[in-house]
């Protein structure tokens, strides 16, 4: 039973870690689009 359990742990424990892997980058890359777009805003409006 406890080898079960440990069994039946280590895969959630697997996709909650791939699923919060996916996104931190989904926001990373959220968050690099957002500050170019950002920059190239504020580059419009001094230049």
């Amino acid at each position: 039973m406890v080898r079960a359990d440990s069994g039946s742990r280590q895969p959630l424990s697997y996709i909650t870690n791939q699923t919060l892997r996916v996104s931190i980058e989904a926001a990373h890359t959220t968050g690099l689009t957002t500050g170019a777009t950002g920059q190239i805003g504020v580059t419009d409006q001094t230049g």
